[in-house]
């Protein structure tokens, strides 16, 4: 089982209660753990929000290796 999907079920009983506390639907979430699209930076934090997580360990759990790319959006997403 991929590790992002096996820590949403750890933290919920099902992935479309995790999006729904993430704010998103649950195909987008879905579209996420089968790796078919990356968040937009507000989904982004929100689920690390939702799963109670850091930035970087969803990062890792989602496979994304530019982590000064998503450091860079957060600085930029703060200040507006």
């Amino acid at each position: 089982m991929d590790r992002l999907k096996a820590l949403i079920l750890e933290k919920y009983t099902s992935v479309s209660e995790c999006a729904k506390e993430a704010g998103m639907s649950d195909s987008v979430l879905r579209s996420y753990i089968k790796k078919r699209a990356k968040p937009s930076i507000d989904y982004f934090f929100s689920l690390a929000d939702a799963l109670e997580i850091t930035t970087d360990e969803l990062r890792e759990l989602m496979d994304y290796s530019d982590s000064f790319a998503v450091a860079e959006k957060k600085a930029d997403y703060k200040c507006k």
